[in-house]
């Protein structure tokens, strides 16, 4: 388990060399998913990766937040890119890998651009879900614009199988429908 920010580095790497190719020129400020791919690393470990093309933007920040019976839990993971050329077209992956073990699930978070960002923060929290859901859910963007205000990759678990339906919406919604002894995550990319 102590492999994750090593495996998701590499598996960034890996995935920019084969899957991104130059983007468009334009003067429209526009952020698309290209793809998405899920990849298997065995033993409990996988990774959802984005595959992201970007034109006329300066700044995109990625953010992984839990909720848990109503209440925002302190842990989160904030990631942010920034470029000086506004103008120059971007291309990169946002990564959430998921890593089972025992009694919990971590959630990781990590971005990768190019042009290589001129300011790039980076968070190093892995947020942990229960093992002891009896009901599991997630929803993830497929290729498209990202959107404002809506979530890359939601994921959510109940401790009572009566709780068949796990909302997954935005930001107020998830904090909403993380009552009654749920555990929801949400990752958010915003652009600017």
């Amino acid at each position: 388990m102590s492999n994750g920010p090593f495996l998701l580095a590499a598996l960034l790497f890996a995935v920019a060399l084969s899957s991104c190719s130059p983007p468009p020129t334009g003067e429209h400020r526009i952020l698309r998913i290209e793809s998405r791919q899920e990849l298997d690393f065995g033993e409990g470990a996988k990774a959802i990766v984005w595959n992201l093309r970007g034109e006329g933007i300066q700044k995109v920040t990625a953010n992984m937040v839990m909720y848990r019976d109503g209440e925002r839990m302190e842990a989160e993971q904030k990631l942010e890119c920034a470029w000086m050329d506004r103008t120059q077209p971007k291309t990169g992956q946002v990564a959430v890998l998921l890593q089972t073990g025992t009694g919990k699930h971590l959630r990781s978070l990590a971005m990768s651009f190019h042009p290589v960002p001129f300011l790039k923060t980076e968070g190093k929290a892995q947020l942990a879900i229960p093992d002891d859901c009896e009901a599991r859910g997630s929803r993830m963007l497929e290729a498209g614009t990202v959107p404002e205000n809506e979530f890359l990759y939601t994921e959510g678990c109940a401790a009572s199988k009566q709780e068949r339906s796990i909302s997954l919406g935005d930001l107020k919604s998830l904090a909403e429908n993380s009552r009654n002894g749920k555990t929801l995550i949400g990752v958010t990319l915003r652009w600017e």
